[in-house]
């Protein structure tokens, strides 16, 4: 019996189990069958058709078709994904029935103002950047569905709709992440204050307008937005970010104006900080102006929250401020730090304080450190040259470990992204293998194909008698000078002539750097781009300069760094770059040289002095560096003493520490030479190349380098 009942159970149990599998297989099925995505892209619409089971659609695509309005939306209830972009739409309306939308994109279109979203409560994603508007209008927003969107919406894309200001963004509370890339966005402090009180507001992307190349304009909008983390696609640090806001309070509060005041106490502190609505720890580090020594403050001060201009440090330093009314009890004004203690009188035990780097400019002789031997507990004197030879060290053992590689990096074609995360915010160069290659110009440049399509143009030809343009050389008399080459204007048909002839003592080269392929050989344009599409797509902006090259291998051009970021392209032939990175700056030797140029007259060359102008020594605003630094005591230009390709070793023994690679460019190869790297530049006979100068960001990196000029005392 009991055999019998356990039979029937796992009978019956196989038979539930087979009932249950078989209506899975039922609903799986008809859940597949429902028409969850609704394809209608790219079908030349002009009109959107009525939806077959409208009610099953989750996700509808009319992208890419000739649509002017939007229509029969109200059936697509439960759409939760809208694709709408690349179309002629001109107003937002129809879409109050989409309860269930999350995402909806319209780029791309005409439509001039973001209105009739008031029934979308769950909206997360607004796309409608580049919308193509005639006219100088930007795009405009509804305030009262920028407050019904405001409680949902957690990405917007407005990117190229010549926005001038973010002011409309204040209603949107949830925002996480803001894309407003290449508008007409100028004023950094505005959009700072616009942008401040959005709390959860995470990543923001301004590229692209003129606001992000003013100064500070970065530290200004990562001190306001205090729980941004990304700003422009780069990560921002969690010590920067505390800094910065510190930084951002001290200006605040050391900018006076009349018309607000404030108490000068600790408390008044705080409110004008919560009235500016500056999130996060409150100012009471910041900068202390109620607790110098043995005072209290009186009065009141005066600050406001949106201008960001240094004052004189003259005016601060007075002890009143002027005071608003003829006759009104005087102001204080809080000093930049607190007084210093009183100075206590040294004993025979003390040891010298150390002076710091940044206090005075270097006229400091010694430092002095703990000496631990048995020379009666003297001081030890190191020498600050020690110190920065030490440093030196440092940086160039880091650098070979963590920096640079053995071998200058090779790659293929090259997106931009990857560009300028892997390249170009590392600031390393790399060879991109038949980059040009696809370039009508690499196909038909040579001399012949010139003389066929320019023979009688008229270009202008740097010569000289050693192939040193732009470099040193000695006279008669072995006195050394950097001197510029002689130019003169010839057909192109004679400049090709002299190529073939290999005159002596006449080596002529094109390479007059002021964008010459577009202003001298527009006939050449077609078989080249004006830019390089990934290069203008990862730095955000066109080339400056667009040069073209060609000329005699025996010219050579002398080691020297450009300010700008270099896409190197050769059309013809080879050329033989030697590459140092900036961080060897202390192993490159620099000497002051006469300025000179060749002349050329009666078949006969002669070195001739021309009059120096030390611009460094005009431009320069801190006297006292001016008048105790040697180098600018000195007249002449500085440039790099060493030859790269024969170094004097016994003359410049430090520069066997730098890392010098050597790159071979071959006809259509790329060369991304990043700004402030030497280089020194060889080339086969007739060499053809063209070069795209972008201009550098003088970003840290700039900033840094300048300081190792200064240490170096290279300039």
């Amino acid at each position: 019996m009991n055999n019998s009942k356990l039979t029937n159970l796992k009978e019956n149990e196989d038979k539930i189990r087979k009932q249950a599998k078989k209506l899975l297989r039922q609903k799986t099925s008809e859940i597949l069958k429902k028409q969850t995505h609704l394809f209608m892209h790219e079908k030349s619409l002009t009109k959107m058709p009525e939806p077959k089971n409208p009610n099953q659609v989750l996700y509808a695509y009319y992208h890419n078709n000739q649509l002017t309005k939007i229509e029969n939306m109200e059936l697509l209830y439960n759409v939760t994904h809208l694709h709408l972009q690349w179309n002629k739409i001109t107003k937002m309306e129809g879409l109050e029935a989409l309860h269930s939308l999350k995402k909806l994109y319209l780029g791309n279109n005409k439509i001039s103002v973001v209105e009739n979203l008031e029934g979308l409560k769950y909206l997360e994603e607004l796309h409608i950047e580049k919308q193509n508007l005639d006219g100088p209008d930007p795009l405009c927003f509804d305030p009262r569905t920028l407050i019904y969107i405001g409680a949902s919406l957690r990405i917007l894309n407005v990117s190229e709709n010549k926005l001038t200001d973010m002011a409309w963004v204040k209603p949107l509370r949830q925002l996480e992440v803001l894309v407003a890339r290449k508008n007409n966005l100028e004023n950094y402090q505005a959009a700072a204050d616009d942008l401040c009180t959005l709390l959860s507001l995470v990543e923001i992307n301004f590229l692209g307008n003129p606001m992000t190349r003013k100064h500070r304009y970065k530290e200004t909008i990562i001190a306001r937005c205090s729980q941004l983390r990304i700003l422009d696609t780069v990560a921002i640090h969690s010590t920067s970010k505390t800094f910065m806001r510190n930084f951002d309070k001290v200006v605040r509060l050391r900018q006076l104006h009349e018309k607000n005041k404030i108490e000068a106490t600790r408390r008044g502190v705080d409110e004008f900080f919560d009235l500016n609505m500056l999130s996060g720890p409150r100012a009471q580090s910041a900068l202390s102006i109620s607790e110098f020594s043995n005072q209290k403050p009186k009065g009141t001060v005066t600050a406001f929250d949106s201008t960001y201009t240094f004052m004189p440090r003259a005016f601060w330093r007075m002890r009143k401020t002027p005071s608003p009314h003829e006759g009104a009890p005087p102001m204080v004004t809080p000093p930049l730090e607190p007084p210093p203690p009183p100075k206590q009188p040294l004993s025979d035990n003390d040891i010298l304080p150390i002076k710091g780097i940044l206090k005075k400019p270097m006229p400091m002789k010694y430092l002095y450190d703990n000496y631990t031997g048995n020379d009666n507990n003297k001081p030890k004197i190191v020498t600050m040259n020690n110190i920065i030879s030490a440093a030196y060290r440092v940086l160039n053992e880091e650098t070979s470990a963590l920096y640079l590689g053995n071998n200058i990096a090779e790659t293929g074609v090259l997106e931009p992204m990857q560009f300028l995360r892997e390249y170009v915010s590392k600031n390393v160069p790399v060879v991109i293998r038949s980059g040009c290659s696809n370039w009508a110009a690499v196909s038909k440049w040579n001399a012949a194909y010139f003389r066929k399509k320019i023979p009688n143009k008229n270009v202008v030809v740097a010569v000289t008698p050693n192939g040193l343009a732009d470099g040193i050389t000695k006279n008669e008399e072995g006195e050394e000078f950097f001197v510029t080459p002689y130019e003169t204007t010839m057909t192109m048909t004679q400049f090709l002539d002299g190529l073939d002839e290999k005159r002596e003592n006449y080596i002529q080269y094109i390479q007059k750097q002021n964008s010459n392929l577009i202003t001298d050989f527009p006939e050449l344009l077609e078989d080249v781009y004006t830019e390089i599409p990934f290069a203008s797509e990862a730095f955000d902006k066109s080339p400056d300069a667009v040069n073209f090259w060609m000329g005699d291998e025996r010219a050579v051009t002398s080691m020297h760094k450009d300010p700008y970021e270099n896409i190197y392209c050769v059309i013809d032939g080879y050329k033989d770059f030697i590459l140092i990175p900036p961080t060897d700056l202390p192993y490159v030797p620099y000497k002051r040289y006469s300025q000179a140029e060749f002349r050329y007259t009666d078949n006969k060359w002669e070195i001739v002095p021309v009059e120096t102008v030390n611009m460094v020594k005009q431009t320069s605003t801190d006297v006292d560096t001016v008048q105790n630094d040697e180098y600018f005591q000195s007249s002449g230009l500085p440039w790099i003493s060493v030859d790269p390709l024969a170094p004097n070793y016994l003359t410049y023994p430090e520069f066997k520490r730098a890392h010098v690679y050597s790159v071979r460019l071959k006809k259509g190869d790329c060369l991304y030479l990043p700004s402030l790297w030497f280089h020194h530049v060889r080339q086969s006979h007739g060499c053809i190349a063209v070069n795209y100068w972008y201009d550098m960001e003088f970003d840290v990196k700039y900033c840094y380098f300048k300081m190792l000029e200064k240490l170096c005392g290279s300039y």
